[in-house]
């Protein structure tokens, strides 16, 4: 069974799949963990960062100057260690942006979900960007990190038991405590990711997608699309595989609409430290 199901997965570079016509097992467990309609309250709590990518239309000098009094008006600590390494990492990413524009990718620390929110806010109300690329996430979901009723080790065991069905080879170096890292996202109104390739990483397996949204309506957005062609909703236990053994699919995620909240799990399978 695996071998077929590696050479479907090779051969297109993704597959797409409902967790409970794969697995009912599985699908139960993962609803035994997030009960029905109860996603905003099993991950809101564990979110601890605000995402934001986006080209600016000013110097990353002008940008921070407006910004860092707007976030001290509401309360946020800019001098916290995580946010100063990511604006310092900014600066020297920007020696070597050569496309139009600035180029931000900052991650907004914070235990506070409605800081978070917050963040947000400040952002989309007071700038221009070229495209809005953000979401909320929470902290590396490792096994070893606390306990979350059980979160951690379930996604981490579930992820394995999918992907050795798929891949004939010996995959465990990817699931050792040092290599595996996942998080759980959440996209809101008007966030999207535009359409790329993740490049070439002799290191990567996968990536594996999963998502957490009861009820969700087209109308709503947030689709993955991949290939071009292939358009997977993120309703409640759709599962995409990317291979990147030997694929780099291009992939997008569209703008969720309205007020909603798109849920998503995400791992990429990496072989870090090997």
């Amino acid at each position: 069974m695996a071998s077929n199901l590696h050479t479907n997965l090779i051969n297109k570079g993704f597959t797409s799949f409902n967790l409970k016509d794969y697995d009912v097992t599985l699908y139960n467990k993962l609803r035994k963990i997030v009960p029905y309609n109860r996603v905003s309250s099993v991950v809101n709590p564990i979110l601890v960062k605000f995402v934001f990518c986006a080209r600016i239309f000013t110097t990353l000098d002008s940008f921070f100057k407006k910004l860092e009094p707007m976030l001290v008006d509401i309360g946020y600590d800019i001098e916290n260690k995580e946010y100063l390494y990511h604006k310092n990492r900014q600066f020297e990413q920007a020696k070597n942006d050569s496309g139009g524009g600035v180029y931000v990718r900052m991650d907004f620390p914070s235990n506070d979900y409605i800081m978070l929110d917050k963040i947000k806010q400040t952002l989309f109300l007071n700038f221009k960007f070229a495209q809005d690329q953000s979401w909320y996430e929470t902290d590396s979901l490792r096994v070893n990190e606390g306990n979350r009723g059980g979160l951690q080790r379930f996604f981490r065991n579930m992820v394995r038991e999918i992907l050795e069905s798929h891949y004939p080879i010996d995959i465990s170096n990817y699931f050792i405590p040092e290599n595996f890292s996942a998080q759980i996202t959440c996209f809101p109104n008007n966030s999207l990711i535009t359409p790329h390739k993740d490049g070439a990483n002799e290191l990567r397996l996968a990536v594996i997608l999963l998502y957490l949204n009861d009820d969700w309506k087209s109308e709503y957005g947030g689709q993955l699309v991949v290939d071009e062609t292939e358009v997977v909703q993120p309703e409640f236990g759709n599962v995409t595989i990317l291979d990147f053994t030997q694929n780099n699919i291009h992939h997008e995620v569209l703008e969720v609409m309205g007020n909603s909240r798109r849920y998503a799990y995400v791992s990429f399978l990496d072989i870090r430290n090997m």
